[in-house]
């Protein structure tokens, strides 16, 4: 089977092309230093509209990188616990080729 067609490796690029956003990039040193942050808050501190901060953490939710939950009206997001373990993996299936 080809590299680029077994599915460690697509998961991977998934993986690395969505964390690889200049956006949601920021986002992983921004939740370590501050915490569960709502959208808005994420927002605010990118400089962008909360449709598109939405859009980045919902992207990042969706592959892992970040978890989420309600509380009370609002829906806050953290960092994945497993984060630094897929971006390993990710990166050592890369290096395999």
């Amino acid at each position: 089977m080809p590299v680029h067609t077994h599915p460690q490796f697509r998961d991977a690029v998934l993986f690395l092309r969505t964390i690889g956003n200049e956006r949601r990039f920021a986002l992983i040193p921004m939740f370590r230093k501050h915490g569960p942050m709502s959208c808005t808050d994420v927002a605010t501190m990118l400089g962008i509209h909360v449709n598109a901060a939405s859009r980045h953490l919902q992207k990042m939710v969706r592959i892992g990188t970040l978890k989420s939950w309600r509380k009370g009206g609002s829906v806050f997001f953290d960092v994945a616990p497993d984060f630094q373990k897929r971006l390993a993996a990710a990166t050592l299936v890369l290096r395999r080729g």
